[in-house]
């Protein structure tokens, strides 16, 4: 979990840092919704699907995504494609 921790800081260093949880798993979601609110890292949606993911994108604008690639209704390759169109400045850490 600290890889985590330190990989939102280091996208985001001079930023409040926002992040979706986008993953089918929901223990996976709220286990790393909850490590990243006690590290004072604003998670401002959480998900379950590709779909849902590209929605909270679109209306949260937020400065990290951490995303499963491998789900239901929408995988996460899906999902990316997605952000990619909408912000293509946007970097992509694979």
């Amino acid at each position: 979990m600290e890889n985590i921790k330190a990989l939102v800081y280091v996208l985001c260093p001079d930023m409040t840092k926002s992040v979706i949880v986008i993953d089918d798993d929901e223990d996976t979601v709220r286990l790393f919704s909850e490590f990243l609110e006690e590290n004072n890292i604003q998670v401002i949606g959480n998900g379950f699907d590709g779909i849902t993911a590209v929605k909270l994108f679109k209306e949260t604008k937020p400065d990290v995504v951490l995303i499963d690639l491998n789900m239901p209704n929408g995988s996460g390759f899906y999902a990316i494609k997605k952000f990619m169109k909408l912000i293509p400045k946007h970097e992509l850490l694979q």
